[in-house]
């Protein structure tokens, strides 16, 4: 039987006068594998948690608290936030993306009511399929937006909009991909895009550099051009095929967290019909492709990216985010709406007033401690996705904090609230 959730149970709220909107990737939809016989197509199986997501959302509301308690810092301006769950449903965040230019309690785009929850900013896991769509929603309202996981490579769409990068550019990564290939004297590589614009960017701009040094590729694809995206199992055996059994030893993968969602679905499960295994493969992945922990998925093709390399970012250690975390539990997280899903799949309980589950389970007592739950199931220091979103939150404050600062506004405070902050944006980030 599938199962149907609602975007209004994935969200986390917290008043004020101005408020952050965040799009993050907390959860996800499974999906049954379509059959070879018949006319059966993908259906939703479950609903999982990436259980060490669940940082990201906390380290917003952490740098946003932190914000608030410091006088020195957009005094006399209280912050809130707006946060949702994707749940890499292009359908839901859309609607998130216009419930923020909404009323809270009203989906009526474009209306804006009384004198608090002004949107600031928004902070998103932008995928890139949704990067030709979602900026250009909130681009003309000259909304910031912050991209913390994603390296964009379509410098019009950045330049055009109020859109920022908080990791590097796509094109920066793909010359750290190149001398790292130069360096191993690799000379015979395989390239898969997440999407056909990256495709196309990467062979007009990329391609004849990586050529110039003596590098050939046995293949280039993306998983749109191998009929991944129509649920076709052939589409999906294709791939396996073309890619996977391909010539080159060392295959880049250039995505996002929902493509290498997509990928390790897609090895598992082309391997349950292919009639030989891969060869071994070196994957080298570009960043937001790390490999998440996804509760229930034991069998996922993690044996099958052993000895990738992956960038990634440097973190820091906040302080006191630590103690932050380790308070967190059901009891006191008022407004937090992603906390029980994470509880129940990360201690594998169910609550009282839970439907879910089959009653096998212990009842969570609240008391859990994530302080001892494994690295993999909830990080115990700070990831460097949470590090961004951090920076995010701060850069905007700073940004509101100039712009309060100037006499002509502190004169009026209604001026502030009509006043865009994509100006000064452009001088912080």
């Amino acid at each position: 039987m599938s199962k149907k959730l609602d975007i209004w149970q994935t969200w986390y709220y917290q008043p004020g006068d101005f408020i952050y909107g965040g799009i993050l990737y907390q959860s996800t939809f499974l999906y049954k594998p379509p059959s070879f016989r018949g006319k059966s197509s993908a259906s939703i199986q479950d609903n999982t948690v990436v259980t060490e997501n669940y940082q990201h959302a906390l380290a917003l509301a952490f740098a946003v608290n932190e914000i608030n308690e410091n006088p020195q810092l957009l005094p006399n301006i209280t912050l809130g936030f707006n946060i949702y769950g994707s749940l890499l449903v292009t359908m839901w965040i859309y609607h998130a993306t216009l419930q923020f230019i909404s009323p809270k309690n009203s989906f009526t785009p474009n209306y804006k009511c009384g004198n608090r929850d002004h949107l600031l900013a928004v902070i998103e896991e932008l995928t890139s399929r949704l990067l030709d769509e979602i900026p250009y929603i909130l681009g003309m309202y000259k909304i910031p937006q912050l991209v913390y996981c994603y390296g964009t490579v379509n410098t019009e769409i950045t330049s055009t909009f109020s859109l920022y990068d908080m990791v590097p550019k796509g094109i920066q990564q793909y010359w750290g991909i190149l001398l790292l290939v130069q360096h191993f004297s690799w000379r015979w590589i395989g390239f898969l895009a997440a999407d056909t614009r990256t495709l196309n960017w990467f062979s007009q701009n990329m391609l004849p550099e990586f050529s110039r040094s003596g590098i050939c590729f046995a293949v280039i694809e993306s998983l749109t051009n191998l009929a991944y995206e129509a649920g076709n199992m052939n589409g999906i055996v294709k791939m396996y095929n073309t890619v996977l059994n391909s010539n080159a030893n060392v295959l880049i993968f250039s995505g996002d967290s929902h493509r290498m969602t997509i990928l390790r679905w897609t090895i598992t499960t082309a391997m349950k019909v292919a009639t030989e295994r891969p060869k071994g493969k070196l994957w080298i992945l570009t960043i937001g492709m790390e490999l998440k922990h996804i509760s229930g998925q034991t069998t996922w093709g993690v044996q099958d990216f052993h000895g990738s390399i992956s960038f990634s970012l440097r973190a820091e250690e906040l302080l006191g985010f630590q103690q932050f975390l380790w308070r967190r539990n059901p009891s006191n997280a008022p407004g937090d709406g992603f906390i029980k899903d994470l509880w129940t799949h990360a201690f594998g309980c169910t609550f009282q007033d839970s439907v879910e589950g089959d009653g096998s389970q212990d009842v969570c007592t609240g008391q859990e401690k994530l302080e001892s739950l494994l690295n993999h199931i909830f990080p115990k220091s700070t990831t460097w996705e949470s590090y961004s979103i951090y920076n995010a939150v701060y850069a905007v404050a700073h940004a509101l904090h100039d712009m309060y600062s100037s006499t002509l506004l502190r004169r009026n405070r209604r001026i502030l609230e009509n006043f865009t902050l994509w100006q000064v944006m452009e001088s912080i980030i």
